[in-house]
């Protein structure tokens, strides 16, 4: 039969037990290592000497851990910051900028946190950006021996074939006979294959776009597609929509450097200039009237930053908006395209901060200054495949 007892509740420590465990835990403390957990140690020393109330000094000392855990905490954060500084000056790969990355993001507000940890997305960005480089330099290089052994290996056949011809010889009725009716039988076969292509060329091509990507109707999540004076990635499709994110960021000076806000100020994604640039501006210059007209006005959620407690504003109306956190994890692959630093939506850690994609497709949540324009803006619609 099962015990149905319930546990004893826990008793209560006296004031003099409290004031004893407080002391033992101040006693260990040169035992301690650690600047994180001797921060700990002290805030557990100084609740058991508050609970302790007027024992003997107990104020006095719980006043004295107060103190300790000030100064563990300053030791915490320059030992933090060093270390974060020498990871960045001793990186050479994009990986290496991971680490001291995360601890500027944690050190947010010490120092120049915020500058090293920028520092350390750009010179990530400008890594990865080199590697793509080179691969496609070593692709090019791979396509280009293909394509010299390729020729060499058809020009031997083409002179194995001419060196294998029967010569006629003139004196033979026979041989110079059966020439002329192989030479009117390939005539014969050219003139109906020239036919054939006189044909063909005449039929219409229905080439989608120019530069041979895919109409909206015919893209599929993950393609390329031309729409108004921009390339897009197709996020998301449906039998009536496409979800699209701007690719070639980089390649249109207005979408480099511009800010999120143009002043430093507490701001949300409702109260920002960049929404309401890229709602009129970008809106009225990249895209014809019609192709405006295809351009949906979608209900955008407001995102709170939870990890911080910033609030995200108020839900708006939009036909231009940028990314959500959300949209990192769900369109991961395809965002493996979009290789630079730019603007989300969703607030970072203060309400002058806005979060960021980085180069490597992570989430930046600790944000940036919103009148930073070290950022690139990716803008994202929703259009009407017809």
């Amino acid at each position: 039969m099962a015990d149905n007892k319930k546990p004893a509740p826990k008793k209560e420590l006296s004031p003099k037990d409290n004031y004893q465990k407080g002391k033992v835990l101040l006693d260990i403390r040169p035992y301690i290592v650690q600047d994180s957990f001797l921060i700990e140690v002290y805030q557990r020393a100084e609740e058991h000497f508050r609970k302790a109330g007027d024992y003997e000094d107990a104020e006095d000392q719980a006043a004295k851990c107060r103190r300790l855990t000030a100064e563990a905490q300053a030791a915490y954060k320059e030992n933090t910051y060093q270390k974060a500084v020498k990871l960045l000056q001793n990186a050479k790969k994009a990986d290496d900028y991971d680490k001291p990355m995360e601890l500027f993001r944690e050190l947010s507000g010490y120092k120049d946190s915020e500058a090293c940890c920028q520092t350390a997305l750009s010179r990530q960005e400008a890594l990865i950006k080199k590697g793509l480089w080179l691969r496609r330099i070593v692709f090019g290089l791979a396509a280009a021996v293909v394509l010299v052994f390729a020729l060499f290996f058809l020009s031997s056949v083409l002179i194995s074939l001419k060196n294998g011809v029967n010569t006629i010889d003139p004196n033979d009725p026979a041989a110079q006979t059966a020439s002329k009716e192989e030479s009117g039988s390939s005539d014969a076969k050219a003139d109906s294959a020239s036919g054939t292509e006189e044909s063909a060329s005449g039929t219409d091509s229905n080439a989608a776009d120019p530069d041979g990507l895919p109409t909206l109707a015919d893209a599929k999540p993950g393609d390329e597609v031309s729409f108004g004076k921009y390339k897009w990635l197709t996020l998301e499709k449906d039998s009536d929509t496409a979800r699209l994110l701007l690719l070639h960021a980089e390649k249109s000076p207005e979408l480099r450097l511009r800010p999120y806000n143009d002043m430093l100020a507490d701001v949300t994604w409702e109260t920002c200039t960049l929404r309401k640039w890229l709602n009129e501006d970008f809106l009225e210059s990249g895209f014809s009237e019609e192709e405006r007209d295809r351009i949906l006005e979608q209900e955008i959620h407001a995102v709170d930053n939870e990890k911080y407690n910033v609030s995200g504003g108020n839900d708006t109306r939009d036909k231009v908006f940028l990314l959500s956190p959300q949209d990192l994890t769900d369109h991961k692959d395809i965002l493996s395209r979009i290789r630079m630093n730019c603007w989300l939506m969703s607030p970072g850690n203060r309400p002058d901060t806005a979060a960021l994609m980085s180069a490597r497709n992570t989430l930046l949540d600790y944000g940036y200054p919103v009148d930073g324009t070290d950022f690139y803006v990716c803008p994202v619609i929703v259009a009407a495949l017809s």
